[in-house]
């Protein structure tokens, strides 16, 4: 791989950019390696050019948000995060990646005890995916259940009850009922 990275004669920068990207996804997710696929990262994102991809731009904040989530430095997961989040909105780009987005940042929320602030995101992507996907999918019900859980912690049970039943609603419709 650093032969191909290397050589400027093979693909674009943005090519080189996503290569040092999936390096560094093999680093975290096979190796368990975050500290190691903190630099590929960090290359990628120095080098990728937005304006010939601006997804490959946005999946690679995402990304390093997602490392430091993983070396608990909440402060820059949070940076990139949003950073992610906001290139994908103000570009428009309607993606799964987009759903992944909002809740890996919901996640760090609700790590960080900040209940309300991921249930207002949960409930954006629940948005986001019956806007541009339709509400009878695990994408519409997943985030709309982990609202609920949520509202749970808050003490609201009336919400949690209304968000488990529309959860439920889709998930037996999607799943069809079992014994």
């Amino acid at each position: 791989m650093s032969v191909i990275l290397r050589d400027n004669t093979l693909g674009t920068i943005n090519d080189r950019a996503l290569l040092l990207n999936d390096q560094a996804s093999y680093e975290r997710l096979i190796n368990g390696n975050s500290k190691a696929a903190l630099p590929l990262l960090t290359d990628a994102l120095e080098i990728c050019v937005p304006d010939d991809n601006i997804a490959l731009y946005a999946n690679i904040n995402m990304n390093l948000g997602c490392i430091y989530l993983d070396l608990r430095d909440m402060t820059n997961a949070e940076r990139y995060m949003l950073t992610a989040i906001e290139i994908t909105k103000q570009a428009n780009i309607v993606s799964h990646d987009f759903i992944i987005m909002v809740h890996n940042y919901a996640t760090l929320l609700a790590n960080s005890k900040n209940y309300e602030k991921a249930v207002v995101m949960l409930k954006q992507c629940a948005d986001f995916v019956r806007a541009y996907i339709g509400d009878m999918n695990l994408d519409y019900a997943d985030p709309i259940y982990e609202a609920a859980e949520l509202f749970l912690l808050l003490g609201d049970e009336t919400n949690a009850q209304i968000y488990f039943d529309e959860a439920f609603r889709v998930y037996s419709s999607v799943l069809g009922e079992s014994d």
